[in-house]
């Protein structure tokens, strides 16, 4: 997102030359993508339309059609110059890509996502019965991705004398969330996509890095502490190139912060979680968050715990949830209320074949992605309109996915305090603890 510079002095470049290339190109698409010179030139001059901030290095990352295109300024001229408007002339350059160029991370940052994009939003309305979640979960990124709201809040209420100590406490803060509970429960989801009602709020793009499990490697020696780092190196530079807020999404975290010095972990282990908490560390003062989601928050190293801004536990849909599921995808289908209720009285917890006497709750994805999808697909197999029959068909059919024993139900819980283990109902989120532990803390 073009960021303006208002009335701020500086020298307005009389010509900007950017080298480009495809986000995804094979060598047979060269000449292609050479030939859209004019065209990124003209794309380009379109975000200087008003004084705009302009650094050597800074990259962008344009959309022309179908293609995406990456675009770095590599020239200005004069050379001090800092701004650019609509009197600067605009040159582009197609670059090759060399042969290993971003293979480096490929391998286990498994997609980079720029929000606000209308996917993402569309994914962030859709989960249901994670409101207060939603909410202060985008209330704590946009303090953290935006760091000017707390100058502001500060300058406006404090003109006399600012309370130095108390802005501190914000700035020092870990930039580390937790999304802990059931799977199928929308952990991965929120996390994925609440960055684009964040983007909309702070009115700036935001890119999310996702990292996936195999930034562990093959295991060699000294090769997931240099995976992590590499991931890290590369959000960071991220930041600093583009100038926008980004976020860190590691999903399946237990993976890569196992409690140290356990029976069950390896010293390569051990070497991953200190890197990885002396990187967020590291992250503090930055607009970079970093998100962990975990369905074995229980196994997690608890000096990650105890650096968790904010802890939020995810649990199977209450028949209010899937009520509220049920009616959001139905609308406009002629499914009636009598239809809904029954629906959610069907998809109560149930036993399954093998697993004893315990019964089993369905999941966000069982109804969302197993069960709708079934009875969606009866309808038009038997091509008739959506149907009470069908959904109901699709509940008798449909089994719960088996579930785990989740953190607040374990003896040793480090995030729900004792106190709390005789609650009838969990809370959707509580704020991180001060844990007491024996692990090493750095």
């Amino acid at each position: 997102m073009t960021q303006t510079a208002g009335n701020s002095s500086g020298t307005i470049a009389r010509e900007v030359l950017w080298t480009y290339t495809a986000i995804s190109e094979e060598s047979s698409d060269r000449e292609f993508f050479a030939a859209l010179e004019e065209n990124v030139a003209l794309e380009i001059t379109q975000l200087f339309r008003e004084r705009t901030r302009i650094w050597v290095g800074r990259e962008i990352r344009l959309q022309l059609g179908p293609y995406a295109i990456q675009a770095r300024l590599s020239n200005v001229e004069p050379m001090l110059a800092s701004y650019a408007d609509t009197s600067t002339n605009v040159l582009a350059s197609y670059r090759t890509r060399a042969k290993d160029e971003g293979q480096e991370i490929s391998r286990f940052v498994s997609e980079v996502i720029r929000h606000p994009n209308e996917r993402m939003e569309a994914i962030f309305e859709s989960l249901v019965g994670l409101d207060t979640v939603k909410v202060d979960l985008v209330r704590k990124l946009n303090l953290l991705l935006k760091p000017n709201y707390l100058n502001e809040w500060v300058n406006t209420h404090y003109r006399q004398k600012k309370p130095q100590a108390l802005s501190q406490i914000i700035k020092d803060r870990y930039p580390l969330f937790l999304f802990e509970g059931e799977v199928g429960s929308g952990k991965t989801a929120l996390a994925r996509s609440v960055g684009s009602r964040v983007a909309r709020r702070i009115k700036s793009e935001i890119v999310l890095f996702v990292i996936n499990a195999q930034v562990r490697g093959g295991g060699h020696v000294g090769e997931l502490t240099q995976n992590i780092s590499r991931a890290f190196d590369e959000a960071e530079r991220c930041q600093e190139r583009e100038q926008v807020p980004v976020m860190i999404l590691i999903d399946e975290a237990d993976s890569l912060a196992q409690s140290r010095g356990s029976t069950q972990t390896h010293h390569e282990d051990d070497a991953g979680v200190n890197t990885l908490i002396q990187r967020i560390d590291r992250l503090r003062g930055k607009p970079i968050g970093v998100l962990f989601a975990t369905n074995l928050a229980q196994s997690l190293d608890s000096a990650i715990l105890r650096r968790a801004a904010a802890t939020y536990h995810f649990d199977r849909p209450e028949p209010e949830q899937r009520t509220a599921l049920f009616r959001r995808i139905l609308a406009n289908t002629n499914i009636d209320e009598q239809t809904i209720t029954r629906l959610v009285s069907q998809t109560e917890p149930r036993t399954l074949p093998g697993f004893g006497p315990q019964k089993h709750r369905f999941t966000y994805s069982d109804l969302s992605q197993r069960l709708l999808p079934k009875a969606i697909e009866e309808a038009m197999y038997e091509q008739q309109a959506l149907s009470s029959e069908h959904l109901l068909r699709a509940c008798q059919t449909t089994l719960p996915t088996p579930e785990m024993r989740s953190l607040n139900q374990t003896t040793n819980s480090t995030i729900a305090p004792p106190e709390d283990k005789t609650r009838e109902k969990r809370p959707t989120f509580h704020p991180n603890p001060d844990a007491k532990n024996k692990s090493t803390i750095l």
